[in-house]
């Protein structure tokens, strides 16, 4: 999720110095909603990572002659699929199968991965435009947000975004310290919490609700990741490990509390964000 978020600066930037140029997007299906609304891109490219999947996309691409292939992010799954991609000029900025070494980029030390695509894109002369990463929304998704947040009676801008999920263990922040965290905004605040997730998430999350007021708290583990977005969007504050959620927060100009244990926050962390709207804690242990 925020190897794909990292992308819009670029995308945006590469849009903006070339008006006439038409952009596709070879994604995973998963990840494809992030895009949803974006004025910079013509059309959207599933792939699957099976080899068998794969072979069914292969007429659609060699139908197609780019200009440039610029792998913003990539495993190495789309190692299959480089050769069939008919184009004038190919760049990277990882070790993927498939590759010349002369079109990889090579870093002498540890870079933002904003930057690492901002560096792709110096390759074609392209003008960064900030590094603000973006997501687009419609009325009708924030009209559903605005339903969901009435029928759990609350109101935008009045609740805590807690993420509880992280994509690796080892990012998560335990959960009592996530209840005593909770029961601080309740006791201070008149703000309502909503705890999110993954589906993979529920059973904790459920754990964590049953240790709260009720009345004050709901769950959004359930929601699908575009409607998930535009409910962070709406949130007053979120509280999250470095995981997608952050990401999303980032992307949407919520202010953010971006907890950081054994990652960094340099290598994956906020990127020339406002100080206004993100704070990043670090453990030290």
């Amino acid at each position: 999720m925020g190897d794909c978020l990292w992308a819009t600066p670029g995308i945006r930037a590469l849009k903006k110095s070339f008006s006439d140029a038409a952009i596709d997007l070879l994604i995973r299906p998963q990840w494809e909603s992030l895009y949803f609304g974006s004025p910079y891109i013509r059309k959207i490219i599933l792939y699957q990572p099976q080899w068998y999947r794969q072979l069914a996309l292969l007429p659609r691409l060699l139908r197609t002659h780019y200009n440039r292939v610029l792998i913003f992010h990539s495993n190495k799954d789309i190692g299959r699929l480089i050769p069939c991609l008919r184009c004038a000029e190919i760049w990277a900025h990882q070790n993927l199968p498939n590759i010349l070494d002369d079109q990889i980029l090579k870093f002498s030390q540890p870079i933002h991965p904003i930057l690492r695509r901002a560096a792709i894109l110096e390759k074609l002369n392209v003008k960064m435009d900030g590094t603000q990463m973006e997501i687009f929304f419609n009325d009708k998704e924030r009209d559903e947000v605005t339903s969901f947040l009435n029928q759990n009676q609350m109101k935008a801008k009045e609740f805590v975004y807690l993420n509880i999920g992280a994509s690796l263990s080892h990012k998560r922040w335990p959960s009592d310290r996530m209840v005593s965290l909770a029961k601080l905004f309740f006791e201070k605040t008149s703000l309502g919490i909503v705890l999110g997730g993954g589906p993979e998430d529920a059973q904790t999350i459920e754990k964590i609700r049953n240790q709260l007021d009720q009345e004050r708290v709901i769950y959004a583990c359930h929601r699908p990741l575009r409607a998930n977005c535009a409910l962070i969007d709406q949130a007053r504050l979120v509280i999250t490990t470095d995981t997608g959620p952050m990401h999303i927060a980032l992307a949407t100009k919520t202010p953010t509390i971006a907890l950081f244990g054994p990652t960094r926050p340099e290598d994956s962390g906020p990127y020339q964000i406002d100080p206004k709207l993100c704070q990043v804690i670090q453990s030290t242990a």
